[in-house]
């Protein structure tokens, strides 16, 4: 017999106010109703029964960002937090045929570093991060800055359109993201999403 194949993990990418929080809602819903296990994480995994705090941030930008060698040591913790979750307990969910969703990955301190308070240049993290397990596909819910700023004004719009033009250059860069239009109705989007989502783990339905 052939090498078990495991189920997908995919990652969702979007600044503040571009639906990644409905968008994965309605992909998880989707996929238990087609009887596959989801099983969801934020920014980085979960180790035992600890819960990660994805409480929204009012202001995500607010508090300043830590010195250098502090967030050297957060980057090389973060990775170690990474290597040992993933092994340990989503690559076995995965080969029980749970499909992982990330609501934001490590890629996220690349685009915007102020939210996680990092100060340590992004060779540092980029060098580590080369050497993380990667997502079989990674979306981004693209917007403009100002349609974004219209809906979550948390992140003043200058900053944000830097972060929006980060966001667009990762994926562009990436060999495994999907860029997908989130200035549509929630149909219009789910719709496109949907589409790659049963394109990655071999689904053939029309979802239009």
């Amino acid at each position: 017999m052939g090498k078990e194949k495991k189920m997908p993990w995919l990652a969702f990418l979007g600044a503040d106010g571009s639906g990644k929080s409905t968008v994965i809602d309605g992909v998880t819903e989707y996929l238990d109703s087609e009887g596959i296990t989801v099983n969801y994480q934020h920014w980085r995994p979960v180790i035992g029964d600890k819960k990660e705090n994805s409480a929204p941030v009012s202001d995500p930008h607010s508090r300043p960002a830590r010195g250098v060698v502090a967030s050297w040591l957060r980057v090389v913790a973060l990775t170690t937090v990474w290597w040992r979750s993933y092994f340990k307990h989503l690559v076995k969910l995965r080969k029980k045929g749970t499909l992982i969703i990330f609501d934001r990955f490590y890629a996220d301190l690349l685009v915007d570093p102020r939210r996680y308070r990092y100060g340590g240049g992004k060779s540092f993290a980029a060098f580590f991060f080369h050497f993380m397990p990667k997502p079989d596909l990674v979306i981004l819910l693209d917007a403009e800055a100002e349609v974004l700023f219209a809906r979550k004004p948390e992140v003043a719009l200058e900053p944000l359109r830097e972060i929006v033009s980060g966001y667009r250059k990762y994926i562009n860069d990436a060999n495994n993201g999907v860029l997908i239009n989130s200035d549509q109705t929630v149909n219009q989007v789910m719709s496109d999403v949907l589409k790659e989502v049963n394109r990655l783990i071999g689904l053939s339905k029309d979802n239009g």
